[in-house]
């Protein structure tokens, strides 16, 4: 929202704006809620993939990664391994892609 208001017109701001406004909120809006910390870093996470941000999308999901594993599904944390993995990737660092894939692989095994 003070995004849109230093804009002055909010059609104006880019998704990405959007986002780098929100992520200076989350750690004292969430902090009583680490599971839906989560949530938050793991979507705005993936938003930033979407964006092809992938700069901006690893520090989200490693800040996720950062919790502790008890405080989201397994299902959760697989995906954000899978989705630093493509950030990896995008990066140039295939070694810790591959890392990381694996350990998704790993964690979405737990559920069944």
């Amino acid at each position: 929202r003070s995004a849109a208001d230093e804009a002055g017109d909010a059609t104006a701001l880019s998704a990405r704006e959007l986002l780098q406004g929100s992520l200076e909120q989350i750690d004292s809006a969430f902090a009583a809620d680490p599971a839906a910390r989560q949530l938050v870093l793991a979507t705005l996470g993936e938003l930033h993939l979407n964006l092809q941000d992938y700069a901006a999308a690893a520090p989200l999901l490693e800040r996720f990664l950062a919790e502790p594993e008890n405080t989201s599904p397994p299902s959760l944390r697989a995906q954000v391994l899978g989705d630093l993995a493509l950030a990896d990737v995008r990066r140039g660092e295939p070694q810790r892609a591959c890392e990381r894939a694996a350990a998704a692989i790993g964690d979405g095994r737990l559920q069944r």
